[in-house]
């Protein structure tokens, strides 16, 4: 399997604090809402103390960016990574002028700033491949410029799919790529996104949606909460990989698959509680799956539809 240069010359952990959680209510499978203010920044404090090095956020992750402002403030914060995105502009016409998008790029950029309480944003990720080209560039030319003002330090982007990824690869100014992938998620290998990413080895990988947000480790009411989802089906295959493999639960099977993946740098992980995020880090410690186990996992786990890997195509039952 290809290892990327920048797995083996790069001090990445491989678990990524995902902030999603502690900033909005956020999964499918979340009952308990957002944590307080306090509760978050001591997870993040907790995180950092336990050898967590990476944190990833973003503006539309409701009051994230400034919890982790206060948690990082000081001394902790200096061999911390915090990757956070571009703001969303849902807001914008198709028609949007030129110079309002381009104040509004740094807008975004200079309130992350101000929230995380930082000069510079170590990587900022386009939240949408999309808007690598509209409005005649001038997103990206906005972000080109914030980085040359010393505003960010690396660029990179949040994509969906793998036709994405491979679009991304060919940009020399990406030098970061988050992606969805999980243990059901067939989609890359079956497309010819390896070749590319064989030629950007300075590119560093973060993969997000190991648990599908929370599905994959959920009970039958978790999956019925969709239309068509075969719940019964996907929980028995799981249950049976588990007992076939000898992980201890459903959890740890999704985090030893994806973190048996030598071309993922680091996984991003998103918690709500500090017990979850301790029990989670237990977990990276458990052995990976061997080549065949991963082999089982994947002749078991296919046949998963587009629509039920990318939750935006999620159709919800009311």
């Amino acid at each position: 399997m290809y290892v990327s240069e920048a797995e083996k010359y790069n001090k990445i952990n491989k678990f990524t604090l995902g902030t999603a959680q502690l900033g909005m209510d956020y999964g499918i499978a979340n009952i308990t809402g957002k944590p307080s203010k306090s509760d978050a920044v001591l997870i993040i404090k907790q995180a950092v103390k336990s050898g967590i090095n990476g944190i990833d956020t973003a503006p539309a992750y409701g009051d994230a960016e400034i919890k982790i402002g206060e948690a990082l403030e000081g001394e902790s914060a200096k061999n911390i990574s915090v990757i956070t995105k571009l703001d969303t502009f849902q807001n914008f016409s198709s028609d949007e002028s030129e110079k309002n998008v381009y104040q509004a790029v740094n807008q975004s950029i200079l309130k992350s700033c101000h929230n995380l309480r930082t000069k510079q944003i170590h990587t900022l990720l386009l939240h949408r491949w999309e808007h690598r080209f509209t409005y005649q560039q001038t997103i990206w030319k906005a972000l080109l410029d914030l980085k040359e003002g010393g505003y960010i330090n690396k660029l990179g982007v949040s994509v969906y799919t793998p036709e994405e990824a491979i679009q991304a690869l060919k940009e020399p100014e990406i030098a970061h790529i988050q992606l969805p992938f999980n243990l059901i998620d067939w989609r890359w290998k079956a497309s010819n996104f390896f070749e590319f990413l064989r030629q950007r080895s300075d590119v560093v990988i973060h993969a997000r949606s190991v648990f599908l947000q929370g599905l994959l480790i959920g009970n039958l009411s978790t999956w019925n909460k969709l239309e068509d989802s075969k719940g019964i089906d996907w929980i028995t295959k799981l249950d049976k990989l588990v007992q076939e493999l000898g992980r201890e639960n459903k959890t740890d099977l999704c985090l030893a698959y994806v973190r048996s993946q030598t071309w993922i740098n680091s996984i991003v992980i998103g918690v709500d509680s500090l017990l979850q995020l301790k029990e989670n880090i237990r977990l990276f410690q458990t052995p990976l799956l061997t080549n065949e186990q991963s082999e089982i996992v994947e002749e078991m786990l296919g046949g998963a539809t587009d629509e039920l890997l990318n939750p935006t195509k999620w159709k919800i039952n009311l």
